[in-house]
């Protein structure tokens, strides 16, 4: 009488995979996101889990392919029903794309291929998940995140006596997940299946810890078992402490390499950035580009016999002072393209010409830098987006000090950056995306490689203010912003389509008019290029 399935859509975890495994925010999200579902729907085996769906830009648009095999892994490994929209095993990024030559956006190429990489990868993924019940069934326990930007996700899965680990790292660099407590001494982990990590057999330490250095964007699957050999190996006695409280500059830290004959302090399992020293020592540690809040740091080394060793964390707090360096004003009513002769969509709801900048502060804090943009007309929140603005998307063009890159064309948009500016980074930003890309590989209709972590966003309705903030890590901690130049434009994005508004010649309900989308700029507005002090 009821064929129906008590489940749902899960929505929520959708959004907190696109923030964790693409846009590299701190996974400490993700483990948020699960104790909420286990608290609100307890068996999360009902929830329909996704990646992207035929109502939304696709992943791949906005992410890279190594992404989207850890969101893969990460679905495939948690109780629910994992939904996969069809393209996505032949790497699709346009949002309803056909699949065979004579569909809409085919090309005129059947596309189907048993043999892609991707459909090869959701058949490896299909096959573990089917491998174990605890995969589909199991209870979860989140045992390692970040609280500051990409890094590790690790979680356990445990189901009918059986116990599977889980380590991600969604970072672009190489990772110290150091201290997993799995609460039991000893312990074996048998890998199973990895994504660009050797699978090697680990054990937890006498306290129930052990440590492991992940390659980027990599991951293992283990089966936790009782070790055939339980000895107890003694950990070295490495040592790393520094003063308590906030700290808002460079503080001396101390400590000893003990047996080893070198070390590095690791901050926030950023391996590539470690800091090298040996015996005892005492320095200054810097802060330059660590974003606002908590942080950690170990010292971490290898022992005569190859062994990962990794001392007990040091946790700190960091306190940023953004001070203004730029102020730029845009005159008032100036969002008519650059030949002055744009409109905005007929629909009602664009009434209030959201693209409209009328100012633009840049803050700096070492290597964070921070946007204040004030719009014209009130923020727009009519379509209920999920990062507080709507009817308006930011592109923003950013060249480093002593830039190579000899990039200047502006991707998607008709355009080249003016005053023979290139760029190094970009951010799009819009009430449902942020997409963030370096230069590489960047073409009129190709963005660049898609980077982590992007900007963090922050809206004052009151003053009609939207705020962007970048870490240090976000432009790969450079010496300094000081000669650094922003270019930014505005315009707007339809995230149903997956591609900036249309632009026509005449006047319509959901386009800009007055130019020819295929081959006029579409921007409405634009402050730059400015160069930081």
């Amino acid at each position: 009488d009821n064929p129906g399935f008590p489940g749902m859509l899960n929505f929520s975890l959708h959004s907190e995979i696109n923030e964790v495994f693409a846009r590299g925010k701190s996974t400490d999200r993700m483990e948020y996101r699960l104790a909420s579902l286990k608290k609100q729907f307890n068996d999360l085996s009902v929830l329909y889990n996704f990646i992207d769906n035929h109502d939304m830009e696709r992943f791949l648009s906005f992410a890279s392919v190594e992404d989207l095999e850890l969101a893969l892994l990460f679905m495939y490994t948690i109780p629910g029903v994992p939904i996969v929209y069809y393209g996505t095993e032949q790497g699709f990024t346009g949002t309803r794309h056909s699949m065979f030559a004579g569909g809409w956006g085919s090309g005129g190429v059947d596309h189907f291929d048993t043999e892609s990489h991707l459909y090869k990868y959701l058949a490896d993924i299909a096959r573990l998940r089917l491998s174990s019940k605890t995969f589909t069934r199991g209870a979860i326990d989140v045992v390692g995140v970040t609280n500051q930007g990409p890094g590790v996700f690790a979680y356990t899965l445990s189901f009918e006596g059986k116990k599977h680990l889980i380590v991600i790292n969604t970072s672009t660099n190489a990772f110290l997940a150091g201290n997993i407590a799995l609460g039991e001494a000893m312990i074996e982990l048998n890998p199973l299946f990895s994504i660009r990590s050797e699978k090697n057999i680990e054990k937890t330490d006498s306290e129930g810890l052990f440590s492991l250095l992940l390659q980027a964007k990599s991951a293992v699957v283990y089966e936790i078992r009782e070790s055939k050999e339980p000895k107890v190996k003694e950990k070295a006695a490495l040592d790393l402490s520094g003063p308590e409280g906030i700290w808002k500059t460079a503080r001396r830290v101390q400590g000893s390499t003990g047996d080893l004959e070198t070390a590095k302090i690791i901050i926030d399992g950023n391996w590539a950035k470690g800091i090298a020293v040996s015996g005892e020592f005492s320095l200054d540690l810097s802060i330059d580009g660590l974003g606002k809040g908590q942080h950690n740091a170990v010292l971490a080394g290898f022992d005569s016999a190859g062994n990962l060793v990794v001392s007990s964390m040091y946790e700190f707090e960091v306190e940023l002072d953004f001070q203004k360096v730029l102020s730029i004003s845009d005159p008032v009513g100036d969002d008519l393209g650059p030949e002055g002769k744009y409109a905005y969509p007929t629909e009602f709801s664009f009434d209030d010409k959201q693209c409209d900048l009328i100012q633009m502060d840049v803050f700096t804090a070492g290597t964070n830098l921070q946007l204040s943009f004030e719009t014209n007309a009130p923020i727009s929140t009519s379509w209920a987006p999920q990062y507080g603005f709507d009817h308006l998307a930011f592109y923003i063009y950013i060249q480093l000090p002593d830039s190579k890159s000899t990039v200047n064309v502006m991707p998607n948009q008709n355009a080249f950056l003016p005053d023979a500016m290139t760029w190094d980074y970009f951010s799009q930003i819009g009430g449902w995306t942020n997409f963030y890309y370096n230069s590489k590989d960047a073409s009129s209709d190709t963005p660049g490689t898609a980077m982590v972590p992007g900007p963090e966003i922050s809206i004052d309705t009151k003053n009609n203010k939207i705020i962007f903030t970048w870490s240090g890590e976000s432009f790969n901690f450079p010496k300094t912003l000081s000669g650094a130049k922003i270019y930014v434009a505005t315009y707007d994005y339809d995230g149903m389509s997956n591609a900036n508004r249309a632009m026509k010649m005449e006047a319509g309900e959901w386009n800009f008019s007055g130019g020819d989308g295929e081959s006029d700029p579409l921007i409405m507005d634009w402050i730059g290029p400015v160069v930081i002090p």
